[in-house]
Formats: C-alpha cells, structure tokens, sequence
C-alpha cells in the first residue's frame, strides 16, 4: 500500500518502517518529558488565557507579560533539549528563569514594576544578578549551570567536542576532533538530565501563577494548577530518570530528580490547602 501525495495518513510501509527502525529507549523516554511538558504548559496557558481580566497598574501587567514570555521561552526550550540542543536550550531557558525572579520583584515593590515597565534603570536595579540581591536570594544552581552553558566557554566546547582515535589507530596516533553542529544525541546523560530542565522551571511559573492578576474565580485556581503541572511532569520524570541510572555512574541521580518534582509537589499542595482554607473562611 503506497501513500498519496495528497493522503497525509499513515501507510503500511510506514509502519513496516518504524518496526524495522524502532526509536531508542531514550528517544521514547524523551519524547515521554516532551508530551508531559506540553500537556503541563497548556494548563498554564489556560489560566493565562481564562484569566484575562482588566488588571490595572504597571504590576499586573509585567507581571502577565512576564509569565507568558517565560512559558513561550520554556516551550522552545523543551523542543530544542528534545532535538539534543542542549546549549541552546540553556540560552532561552535562562531568561526564563530571570523573568521569574522579576515577577517576584514586582509583587514585592509594586514601585519597580512601574520603573521596568517604563524603563527606567533598567542597565542597573533590573539586571538579573542586581534583582537578586533585592529579593535576598542567590543564584540557583540550575541558574549557575544554564548560565555556564549558555556562554561560549569551556564547559560548553567540553560538552558539545570529543577526540575520537580509531580502535585499529596506534595508541600515538592524533586524536581526531569531533565537533557536534547538530543535536547531541539523547543517549547522552548529560542529555537526558537537560530535558526535564524546562519542566523544572515550567513548575517554579506554576508557583508564581499566584502573582498574577486574573479573573477573581480564575485566580483561585492556582494553587490548583501550581499542584497539576508537576504531577502532570512526574511520569516524563521517571521515564527519564528509568535511563538515568543506566547512562551515569551518579547512582543518586535519578533519585535526586524524582525527589526535586516531589519537593515541588508538596509546595503546591500546602499552597492548595492554604487556599482552600481561605476560600471556606470567605464562604466563596
């Protein structure tokens, strides 16, 4: 059975194809962090979208435009870890995570919202390491990495070259350099470790949903939406962390990643009660 030019389904040949060429354990397990990704990121799109409301002042509106930059940023970033761009997934999931600290900043000083909406001092109280020292945080080790990657210096030229000497080759023999222009491929640890990064961040945006300015019945939503989207992650999680153990000899790795998406599961239920709470005190 052949295809039609005009017939966008699936053939036999197709078929006969993908089980004559399966995808890899890590293809499949980071297609797996890719679909839950997309599944978490439309739960946050949703309240974005349903919340639409008329905020007033220059908080309630960085603090929407902020959230919807970092969700665009950390989709693109998904796509590219998936595709084995891990340094180019560090360059825009970075901002993502300064956009965060920003809207942070903004629901502590309203006052600074106005001045980056206006932009005023923006070369001085708005850079990324200036609004963390405001907010009396450091920088998180996530950041320090993606910050690290994201800049043309060694650890990126260390990650992305390999000197290859053929097995036949003398042990003397010059090495050959072996730069990857393309994606790097999923087998790698560091690779599989990279893909829930986004995911990681997507959950912190969750978090900061309560800052946002939406809808009053919208609003009450989102510690709910704080709680879905990690749990919504978790099984991309132990897809990826299932391989972890296989591709590093960190033999705590993968325990660490599931332990991070419960960490932030937990956070969101204790938000969830919190509001529940409020929600019973006010009879709404």
């Amino acid at each position: 059975m052949k295809r039609n030019e005009d017939d966008r389904g699936i053939s036999a040949q197709d078929i006969a194809d993908f089980l004559a060429n399966p995808p890899s354990s890590a293809t499949l397990a980071v297609g797996e962090m890719e679909n839950r990704f997309r599944d978490a990121s439309d739960l946050v799109e949703s309240f974005l979208t349903e919340g639409a409301s008329r905020g007033k002042g220059a908080a309630a509106a960085a603090t929407l435009h902020l959230a919807a930059r970092t969700l665009a940023d950390l989709r693109c970033g998904q796509y590219l870890v998936g595709n084995g761009f891990v340094i180019q997934m560090a360059s825009v999931v970075r901002p993502a995570m300064e956009a965060l600290n920003l809207i942070d900043l903004c629901a502590q000083d309203p006052d600074a919202a106005q001045r980056w909406a206006e932009g005023l001092n923006s070369n001085r109280e708005f850079r990324a390491g200036k609004v963390r020292e405001t907010l009396g945080i450091g920088a998180a080790p996530l950041y320090s990495w993606l910050s690290e990657i994201s800049h043309p210096r060694y650890t990126g030229f260390q990650m992305t070259s390999f000197r290859i000497v053929g097995k036949d080759e003398p042990a003397d023999a010059v090495p050959l350099l072996r730069t990857y222009i393309g994606g790097l491929p999923l087998e790698f640890a560091h690779v599989l470790v990279a893909a829930t990064f986004p995911g990681h961040v997507l959950c912190v945006l969750g978090l900061a949903l309560l800052h946002c300015e939406v809808k009053t019945e919208v609003a009450w939503t989102a510690s709910t939406v704080a709680r879905q989207v990690p749990e919504t992650l978790r099984p991309g999680y132990e897809a990826i962390a299932r391989l972890i153990d296989q591709h590093t000899e960190e033999a705590d790795m993968a325990e660490r990643m599931l332990r991070s998406i419960d960490e932030l599961i937990a956070t969101a239920r204790e938000m969830e009660a919190i509001v529940r709470e409020e929600r019973e005190r006010q009879g709404v």
